[in-house]
């Protein structure tokens, strides 16, 4: 068993393989804290109305986060519904809440409709069980779809059926950011930043994947690899798994530091590409790219490498633009704000 083999959380079935794995990080703890309050509150005295932000980075965990979420309502028969899509209208609130939904929990084992335990309540003609609203939102969105899905939340929180829920939200930290030019709404919400992991972290993460194949860090691993793997990953969990992956597919172990920082200097960024992108175009666009940087070391200016991408992809600016702002979700290049005014971007490998 390879157990970086499956190195980015994005199912249920996944989540459950490698559960035993989880590392509760010191953000994760106190989300884990936060949601058993609001269970506890629920079984008791039937309060909901919790709201919830998770944001951060691209890969930083926000959908392992929701998927632990989802886990801990279902183990106490509480019914939680699970969008990757952002709802805009009321059409959508009716059609995901006011319908019976079967729950699946870990195991694949269906959870019972309904125990004495968990009250049910009605409303305006529908049987209403308090209902954790989990929403998953895609890295890109359409900004028009997202302004309506911000104005949407406004209307949800001050309807009738908003006492039966509680709704808890991952988003991209830059969408999180722009969403306050558009709307104050989140500003209701309780925020969790998810952090980059540090080194001692990203070890611990190293250490739980390898226990579930009964490995040894120390036989994988030699001394200094971890902060290799930090280093290049920038404390990113799914790319902290991403590095690990081909270092163990490239090398027998154990893994010298000199051989991870020899090899992750050169393929890092396409093991991040492999793993984030499907389409054989895009991969090639990516990888196009990041060529380009690296034999340029760096561009003093985005304009600059906008015009040597454009020439070399053959592709408009814009096009262009989006592709390079996708590799700084993604964590292989970085920009750094430089020069007297402080308005110089540099890009550059990451």
């Amino acid at each position: 068993m390879n157990p970086f083999g499956d190195w980015g959380i994005i199912r249920y079935d996944q989540f459950c393989k490698y559960q035993q794995a989880l590392l509760i990080s010191p953000a994760l703890k106190q989300l884990q804290e936060h949601i058993n309050s609001q269970l506890e509150n629920i079984k008791t005295r039937f309060m909901c109305g919790d709201r919830v932000i998770l944001n951060g980075v691209t890969g930083i965990g926000k959908t392992t986060s929701l998927y632990y979420i989802k886990q801990l309502a279902d183990n106490q028969g509480v019914q939680t519904v699970w969008l990757n899509w952002i709802p805009t209208n009321d059409q959508h609130f009716h059609r995901i809440i006011g319908r019976p939904l079967k729950q699946i929990i870990c195991g694949n084992e269906p959870q019972p409709e309904h125990d004495q335990k968990t009250p049910i309540l009605i409303a305006s003609g529908y049987k209403w069980k308090p209902t954790y609203l989990l929403i998953d939102i895609p890295d890109q969105i359409d900004r028009a779809d997202f302004r309506k899905f911000l104005g949407w939340l406004e209307e949800v929180i001050k309807s009738d059926f908003y006492e039966f829920i509680n709704i808890v939200i991952a988003l991209n930290r830059p969408e999180y950011n722009r969403s306050w030019e558009m709307s104050q709404i989140f500003g209701k919400f309780k925020p969790f930043a998810l952090e980059r992991f540090d080194v001692t972290l990203v070890k611990s993460l190293l250490k739980k994947r390898l226990g579930l194949a009964n490995l040894e860090y120390d036989s994988f691993f030699g001394e200094g690899v971890s902060s290799a793997i930090m280093d290049y990953s920038k404390g990113v969990p799914r790319n902290v798994l991403t590095a690990a992956n081909g270092l163990i597919k490239a090398f027998k172990p154990p893994i010298e530091e000199f051989q991870a920082r020899q090899y992750l200097d050169r393929a890092y960024p396409k093991h991040v590409i492999e793993d984030r992108i499907e389409d054989p175009q895009l991969k090639r666009e990516y990888q196009l790219i990041v060529d380009v940087v690296r034999e340029g070391k760096q561009f003093d200016g985005k304009v600059a490498l906008l015009d040597t991408i454009q020439a070399k992809l053959e592709i408009s600016k814009n096009t262009a633009r989006r592709r390079v702002d996708d590799l700084i979700k993604m964590g292989v290049l970085q920009r750094t704000i430089a020069g007297a005014t402080r308005r110089t971007n540099i890009i550059s490998l990451s």
